[in-house]
């Protein structure tokens, strides 16, 4: 009886695979195509739409994108001897 089982068993494992497969196969022949995005377009909190390539806060200025000059050193804070 253990040889029997243990054929029925194998069966039912290799149809469980078989359907597996069939799944993936199908999952793939039948994937939507993919969304089409703007990357370029923000739909803000409120609901509007505000292109990336702009400045949105125009009155706020541009960010530094020099590094600060060699003559500006920072400045080594010396403490007092602990008592």
């Amino acid at each position: 009886m253990d040889a029997e089982d243990n054929v029925m068993a194998s069966h039912e494992d290799r149809r469980a695979k078989d359907q597996q497969v069939d799944n993936a196969i199908r999952a793939i022949q039948q994937k939507k195509p993919l969304p089409e995005i703007d990357f370029t377009i923000h739909t803000m909190e409120d609901g509007t739409q505000v292109s990336t390539m702009e400045r949105v806060c125009k009155g706020m200025p541009r960010r530094h994108t020099r590094p600060p000059s060699a003559g500006l050193q920072p400045t080594r804070l010396t403490l007092p001897p602990a008592p």
